[in-house]
């Protein structure tokens, strides 16, 4: 009888040692594709700076303290924490940290939303495939390594807190906990569209958690006010933020204002050309849409509604995103991709889970599924080589770093600036977008008290105690001189 034991508490452990060595290779592939991901970061974090909008922020939020002012963002009021906080804690001397804290934001938010839906919605090893997909074709990379696009990584980490309330809801063991948890999610989803109205859509999720909610909390108190309130403060804070704030402030842009089917060709142009550059890539694409709207509807035949809030939330996205005329970027597809593959996950484990397998086809389905995902991981890697590489060799900002070190040394501290322009009209309006006008040179290295703009000498005020001229290096970059009133020399 001993022996018997010994041989089956063996046999056991041998078994609990496979599975982990299965599990362990199993996520063997995405880590490998997170780890590379995070290289290619650190490689162009090294030689990032400020960009763009970037210096509208700092030089906005360090000089004043309109924390309430919903105007400059856009009603993206992640931008005012962000940034007034920022500037207090970091000043204007490197981006590295706001860059580093960015990333930090979006990388939390990812955890949490795979955290919180771990066990319920899929098995906790499929959390690291999702995360690898969706770091595989580098889309994320122009959120990370641009501070500006906080808005979308707090729009990310509010989405991640708003699921893990839900989490919390559903296990609370009494009923004060579960109200003041899901008012907690009810605050994180409105945090979602104030990060940027352009996530509408997940007021789709947010009506999911209501409803689910709603059933659990009958639990301790059967009443159909608590059902309306339940939902009330789920949907009614985001939606009214997007009409009365939202979408009112950032149409005032006339960047913003246009909207229609008629840009819906253009962007999905742009979209197919960047993020779909070959044959497999497109098979790949097709392919995850197809295999995430049967398992969204195997999952509805049985019930289970969020695969399908994910798909609706991803389309109403995606819709927003083809017909607007200043969403064109790959950054803007992230949430939604993330959506569609959690769809995706969610609805097949539900229908793994509900179906009656035999051994047999049960180890051919996951066997079809390992395979399958190697191969989309693979490709959907192969297609964001070239991101990976443009952030690698020339990061956002990290030519302007240079170049605004080489002002600094021309131009001492509080000098009243004169910037002669000795460009073409295209290099014109893409030196002032990426310096954004005369706020890159007020800020440090440069710390200019006023500058000037102007396209000859002959237009610089009498005022200006210092003038540079600028062109392009024969490396096709901004580059600054010193001019005097009689000769020139390069800087």
């Amino acid at each position: 009888m001993a022996l018997s034991q010994s041989d089956s508490s063996t046999t056991d452990k041998n078994r609990a040692d496979s599975d982990r060595f299965k599990i362990a290779v199993f996520i063997a592939l995405p880590s490998m594709v997170l780890l590379l991901s995070f290289l290619d970061f650190l490689g162009g974090l090294l030689r990032s700076g400020f960009w763009a909008d970037d210096f509208l922020s700092l030089t906005f939020y360090s000089s004043s303290s309109n924390f309430f002012n919903l105007s400059v963002d856009l009603g993206k009021f992640a931008t005012n924490v962000f940034w007034k906080f920022g500037t207090m804690a970091f000043g204007s001397g490197s981006a590295v940290p706001y860059l580093l804290l960015n990333t930090a934001i979006f990388v939390s938010g990812l955890a949490m939303w795979i955290f919180a839906c771990r066990g319920k919605y899929w098995p906790g090893s499929i959390g690291w495939w999702i995360a690898g997909m969706l770091m595989a074709n580098a889309a994320w990379l122009p959120i990370t390594m641009w501070s500006s696009n906080v808005t979308h990584s707090a729009a990310f980490f509010s989405l991640g807190v708003a699921m893990l309330c839900h989490e919390r809801v559903i296990n609370a063991e009494d009923y004060r906990h579960a109200i003041l948890w899901s008012l907690t999610g009810a605050i994180a989803w409105t945090a979602v569209i104030a990060s940027d109205s352009l996530y509408l859509g997940v007021v789709i999720l947010g009506a999911y958690c209501a409803l689910v909610q709603c059933h659990f909390l009958q639990r301790w108190k059967k009443s159909r006010w608590l059902s309306f309130s339940i939902f009330g403060w789920n949907i009614l804070p985001p939606v009214l933020y997007f009409v009365l704030v939202g979408y009112p402030q950032q149409v005032k842009s006339a960047a913003y204002s246009g909207g229609g089917l008629r840009f819906l060709s253009v962007n999905f142009q742009y979209y197919h050309l960047q993020l779909s550059p070959s044959v497999w890539t497109n098979a790949i694409y097709l392919f995850i849409a197809a295999v995430t709207c049967c398992g969204a509807m195997g999952a509805l035949y049985r019930r289970d509604y969020f695969p399908a809030a994910c798909v609706v939330a991803a389309a109403v996205m995606i819709g927003i995103i083809l017909t607007q005329s200043n969403q064109r970027d790959v950054h803007y597809t992230v949430m939604a991709f993330m959506l569609i593959l959690s769809a995706c996950a969610s609805g097949w484990t539900t229908c793994f889970r509900t179906y009656e397998w035999t051994r047999r086809n049960a180890s051919l389905f996951c066997r079809a599924a390992l395979s399958t995902g190697i191969l989309a991981l693979g490709v959907l890697f192969h297609s964001g080589i070239n991101l990976r590489s443009y952030f690698s060799a020339s990061p956002y900002g990290g030519e302007l770093s240079i170049f605004r070190e080489g002002v600094s040394t021309l131009v001492p501290r509080g000098a009243q600036l004169c910037a002669i322009l000795n460009l073409s009209q295209s290099n014109v309006q893409l030196f002032d977008a990426e310096i954004s006008g005369t706020r890159g040179f007020s800020v440090a290295p440069i710390s200019a008290s006023s500058t000037y703009l102007v396209a000859n000498r002959s237009q610089c005020p009498l005022t200006a105690t210092s003038t540079v001229g600028v062109q392009i290096s024969p490396a096709g970059n901004f580059q600054a001189y010193a001019i005097s009133k009689s000769t020139s020399s390069s800087g």
